[in-house]
């Protein structure tokens, strides 16, 4: 039997991109849980991963090699870039700018098979370099809070306190994000409902909307 080679669609071809902020040591189911995301989408909707990049690096860090990658990759090749979450590809707004030159061949799996609005986008990435900056102030308060009771010498104290700390940080991480999504959803409703940005941000006022911190 003449063997027939698979013909693929090159504009399904796709570049996964994952992303954790610390070692795998600590964070070592992090990227499995996206590689299993992205691909769960990708099957869902035609796609087929033709290439991954993953690392450990700061979302802030706009010039990560694999994200920088990535983003060439889908440049030069017109592959699509998908992430599990916007905050996996970004947690700072400077890289609005070059995401904003692939936008259309962004997909985000939790928000389904569509381009990312450029309000939407400008919008999760403000909560995502907002959600950072808590994270790291929280460390240094937890650091200076720890120095002052055990000095220089921080080995004192429950072997076990990164566990419960993991622990922690994920109940904030949930609650952080479903309060971000709600404010995303309000705001965007106030969009659709013909307002500006500027009216969208009087409306979050009104209701006594803040932000986490």
């Amino acid at each position: 039997m003449k063997k027939v080679d698979k013909v693929f669609d090159m504009s399904k071809l796709a570049v996964g991109y994952l992303r954790a902020s610390t070692c795998e040591s600590k964070q070592r189911n992090g990227l499995a849980s996206q590689k299993r995301t992205i691909s769960a989408f990708a099957v869902l909707n035609g796609y087929t991963i033709a290439e991954w990049r993953a690392e450990y690096a700061s979302g802030g860090d706009d010039e990560r090699k694999g994200f920088r990658d990535a983003l060439r990759l889908s440049e030069e090749r017109g592959y699509t870039l998908i992430a599990a979450k916007v905050d996996r590809l970004s947690r700072s707004l400077s890289a609005f700018s070059s995401l904003e030159g692939a936008r259309d061949r962004i997909r985000i799996a939790e928000l389904g098979d569509e381009p990312v609005s450029e309000l939407h986008l400008s919008l999760l990435l403000v909560v995502g370099q907002n959600e950072r900056k808590i994270i790291s102030q929280r460390v240094k308060d937890s650091y200076k809070h720890l120095k002052a009771i055990h000095g220089e010498n921080l080995n004192w104290g429950n072997k076990n306190i990164h566990t419960f700390g993991d622990k922690g940080r994920a109940t904030q991480v949930a609650k952080s994000e479903k309060h971000n999504n709600k404010i995303v959803e309000l705001v965007l409703l106030a969009m659709s409902k013909g307002g500006s940005l500027n009216d969208a941000v009087d409306y979050l006022n009104e209701l006594g909307l803040k932000t986490r911190r």
